[in-house]
């Protein structure tokens, strides 16, 4: 038997976390009422504002999600100085049925996030690897695992919030259900500073 280690370096952090309670009727008002000024967004729509997080009714949702940016701050990042992760810019998506969420990444932020307010049956979010280690040979796999995978099926649900680096190429299935998916999409920038170097003196 082989005694050789098999270690991972600079792993793709996925932040995982369930609200503690579930959507109120305020909140679901809101974000249906929001679905009445929307844009389309290649393959379902999404709200045209990019600030859906700033109303009151999402003041609890928008409390989580800081809390968790926070606690991602102090697990994943660990500054030295007094660094936080603000949110720059958040809005929702309505993927109905027959729609899908096109394969994308979020520029100008550092952590992206989605916060589901609704999903479909065995939902889930596709996460694909930009560092594709085969490269451009594609060889025959007996089990994909996450140390030879190229793209990644997370499985999701209601109330559930993930954050992740925001060059992470993502992309949701075609819906094939009569109900809704619903997510609530946000970017996010450095606040505070980044480094007391002088020659690296960032202060944002």
């Amino acid at each position: 038997m082989s005694n050789a280690l098999i270690n991972t370096l600079f792993p793709v952090v996925v932040y995982d976390k369930q609200l503690d309670r579930d959507i109120t009727e305020k909140e679901k008002l809101e974000i249906y009422g929001l679905s009445k000024n929307t844009v389309n967004n290649k393959n379902n729509i999404c709200t045209s504002g990019v600030d859906v997080l700033n109303g009151s009714p999402m003041d609890y949702i928008k409390n989580f999600i800081n809390s968790c940016l926070n606690e991602y701050v102090d697990i994943v990042i660990k500054p030295k100085h007094n660094l936080k992760l603000q949110i720059t810019e958040s809005w929702v998506n309505y993927t109905n049925k027959n729609q899908s969420h096109h394969r994308h990444f979020h520029k100008n932020s550092v952590i992206s996030g989605v916060f589901y307010f609704n999903c479909v049956e065995n939902d889930e979010i596709i996460f694909y690897n930009k560092l594709d280690q085969f490269s451009s040979f594609e060889p025959e796999i007996l089990e994909y695992t996450n140390l030879n995978s190229n793209s990644w099926n997370y499985p999701v649900c209601k109330n559930k919030l993930l954050l992740f680096p925001s060059y992470l190429e993502h992309s949701v299935s075609e819906n094939n259900e009569e109900k809704t998916r619903i997510s609530l999409s946000f970017n996010t920038m450095f606040d505070g500073l980044v480094s007391s170097h002088n020659s690296q003196r960032l202060k944002i």
